[in-house]
């Protein structure tokens, strides 16, 4: 199967900067994240990809499923694009001939009921955006494009709302691109990543493979925290060396150790899923501090050891 699109050459012109820059990029079948800070390019990557915008130079080729009798593509931009003369309910009927039940059965997934008789204007920011994507689940196209979905939509519910999302893409055979700025959301739901900075693509393929095998310090950490280890580091702080450059907090341990123990605990910064541990390596006089994940608290001074460990599960993050 060949991929959705295929850039070649691309350059969006911008004001200081090109806004994008993409050449050799290939958007597989799938569900497939564009992750990015603000002004990383995201947006600007998928308004060419739905054909919203052209690039000044290069070719986009894409070969989008046509011959199914779906839908080819349907695009979710970041105003959401919803229809202010049309109600809740008609936003999700009017994009294809499904029945009442369904239509009742899909907003309430996107938690959404009792509000079917509502227009645009009485939505929060939130239930417009939860609109916006019941109405692409029943668009049903082969490809359904969303710019940073659930934005506006609390952290806490987010989750459970694109899980059923994914869900019904898998279901259905559709393949998603989304944006997001959120490594969070690429680790839980997409298959393949496509990462930005500054308008330009620094890397994509597997979020498997590049979550636990980066090539360079800035892919490893746009997926979240990352110990990555120069290559004299390795000797210093891991016990027989290290067997790779870069370490997730859930692949090292820190013990504590016996009084003679070469490194000693300087400080420890609570963060929640992560702590940021200061340890110094007493010959040496050396201090680097570590991600880790939290343990039971080491007070300052302490004599520890450092270690690596296997945490990855077959098939995805652990």
């Amino acid at each position: 199967m060949p991929p959705l699109w295929t850039c070649e050459g691309v350059v969006v012109k911008g004001a200081t900067r090109p806004r994008l820059t993409c050449d050799g990029l290939q958007i597989e079948s799938g569900i497939t994240a564009v992750l990015g800070e603000s002004g990383a390019g995201k947006s600007t990557l998928l308004n060419l990809l739905v054909g919203f915008a052209r690039p000044d130079a290069g070719r986009l080729r894409s070969a989008l499923p046509e011959d199914d009798g779906r839908l080819p593509l349907f695009w979710v931009p970041q105003n959401e694009g919803l229809w202010p003369h049309l109600r809740v309910a008609a936003h999700v009927s009017s994009v294809q001939a499904v029945g009442a039940a369904d239509v009742t059965k899909l907003l309430q997934s996107m938690e959404l009921s009792g509000l079917e008789a509502r227009h645009v204007a009485e939505l929060s920011v939130g239930e417009q955006s939860r609109l916006a994507v019941a109405r692409a689940v029943a668009a049903d196209a082969a490809v359904t494009v969303l710019d940073e979905p659930f934005v506006h939509v609390d952290r806490a519910r987010r989750g459970l709302l694109w899980q059923r999302v994914v869900a019904k893409a898998r279901a259905a055979g559709t393949s998603l691109v989304f944006a997001t700025h959120s490594a969070r959301m690429v680790l839980g739901f997409a298959e393949q990543v496509v990462l930005l900075r500054e308008g330009a693509v620094i890397a994509a393929g597997s979020v498997d493979a590049l979550y636990w095998q980066p090539a360079t310090p800035a892919i490893a950490e746009a997926l979240g925290p990352v110990n990555w280890l120069a290559a004299d580091e390795a000797a210093i702080w891991l016990p027989g060396g290290a067997e790779k450059r870069n370490y997730r907090p859930c692949e090292l341990q820190l013990e504590a150790a016996e009084a003679d123990a070469p490194l000693r605990v300087e400080r420890e910064q609570f963060g929640g899923e992560v702590s940021e541990v200061t340890l110094v390596h007493v010959a040496r006089g050396r201090q680097r501090s570590f991600c880790l994940l939290p343990g039971t608290p080491l007070p300052s001074g302490s004599p520890v050891r450092l270690s690596a460990r296997p945490c990855r599960s077959a098939g995805g993050v652990a």
